[in-house]
């Protein structure tokens, strides 16, 4: 210690403790800030952090008919090998914790998430399900995903993007915003729509019908070509049409999209 150091330690008045350095102070205030909130956060009032939870539960079947609502969440739904439904969840929540509700009756299970706030809350749920079971799925934010499915297929989502693999029964996809994926299809039927998105539908097998429409997007299509082509009708009020399928008017085989911003292509598949 200099000796300048000890001369104004000795000046110092008895039980006069030292001042804290600004660093200090700023450091021990920052600390009691984050203190203040984590027990604010413990009465309700402010919460520091998300909470999590898994979940994982098996519905006995038979069940035939699937029903997922949720408000906010991604939702992932997949053939499975057994006749059981197996749903597993994550719920994500900051506040209230998100309200789940269930009904299985009459070969139909419901499933339900609501969020109780307004603060960060979510419920992702992945779903393996018989590949047969006919699904309808909903979120109001989130990615929805489907795999493998022979049944009938109902999709939406407020906001957020669809992919669809590998679809053997009847399609029927609804998007505010986001786009829409669906490959190796061999659906008869599919109808997509996205008001500000693109859509993509590759076939694997001939369609018999064929819907596509967005507001502000391109949209791709390709089947496979067929004896008799099919009955086109596409449009596009800004932007490039380029179509590469045989088109004939007496074709029972109809694709008809439109996009009001955006290119359309048509194109044949292997």
């Amino acid at each position: 210690m200099t000796g300048k150091a000890r001369a104004d330690r000795r000046a110092r008045p008895a039980g006069e403790r030292r001042r804290p350095s600004g660093l200090r102070r700023r450091i021990v205030g920052a600390v009691a800030g984050v203190l203040a909130l984590a027990a604010l956060g413990g009465c309700g009032l402010v919460p520091l952090f998300d909470r999590h939870e898994t979940r994982e539960q098996t519905y006995a079947g038979p069940i035939t008919r699937l029903l997922i609502d949720t408000d906010g969440g991604d939702l992932a739904v997949r053939a499975g090998t057994g006749p059981h439904v197996t749903v597993r969840r994550r719920l994500t929540w900051s506040g209230r914790r998100p309200v789940l509700t269930e009904r299985q009756a009459d070969g139909a299970l419901e499933i339900r998430a609501r969020c109780a706030s307004r603060r960060s809350c979510s419920v992702d749920h992945v779903v393996e399900v018989p590949a047969g079971i006919a699904v309808h799925a909903g979120t109001d934010a989130g990615d929805v995903r489907t795999t493998g499915l022979t049944g009938e297929q109902w999709i939406t989502t407020d906001s957020g993007d669809v992919r669809i693999g590998g679809a053997a029964g009847p399609v029927a996809v609804r998007v505010d915003s986001g786009s829409i994926v669906a490959d190796a299809l061999t659906a008869p039927t599919v109808d997509a729509a996205t008001d500000a998105g693109d859509i993509r539908l590759l076939f694997a097998a001939a369609p018999r019908a064929v819907s596509g429409r967005t507001d502000s997007g391109d949209i791709d299509v390709g089947v496979p070509p067929v004896p008799g082509g099919y009955r086109v009708d596409a449009a596009t009020d800004a932007g490039d049409r380029s179509i590469a399928v045989e088109n004939s008017p007496a074709s029972g085989r109809t694709i008809a999209v439109r996009t009001d911003s955006g290119d359309i292509g048509l194109h044949a598949t292997a």
